[in-house]
């Protein structure tokens, strides 16, 4: 449709093949739970794997000052709630900014940290 502003871009599971740096904001609606439901009979060490490499791809692929937005449903079944998705990307390199989550959803907004946990100079609030 004469659209010149988008690439399409195919990715895989573990390999979001986005460009480095590319990404000002990733947003995951209702992604993170399906992950987990969807791989729930693998086991954790599968998914914890599966994790790694996915928000690696994403944070890669945002620029420095970017954002990762992720909203979600709570699901006691499955031990998702705001404390715990916010635990499990500050392990991979994320560091929460703003969480305006509600008893029935979490809506969690990351920027990339240092190894440190510290957030880098240009991705200050």
């Amino acid at each position: 449709e004469s659209i010149k502003n988008i690439t399409p871009i195919l990715g895989s599971p573990t390999d979001v093949r986005l460009p480095p740096g590319a990404v000002d904001m990733a947003v995951l609606i209702h992604v993170y739970r399906g992950i987990v439901m969807g791989l729930d009979d693998k086991g954790p060490e599968y998914l914890a794997s599966f994790f790694n490499s996915f928000f690696a791809g994403i944070r890669k692929a945002l620029k420095a000052d970017g954002v990762l937005a992720i909203i979600d449903n709570t699901d006691p079944r499955f031990g998702l709630s705001a404390g715990a998705v916010a635990g499990a990307l500050e392990k991979r390199g994320f560091r929460l900014v703003s969480d305006k989550s509600d008893p029935r959803e979490f809506m969690l907004f990351f920027r990339k940290s240092e190894p440190s946990g510290k957030a880098p100079a240009a991705s200050q609030p």
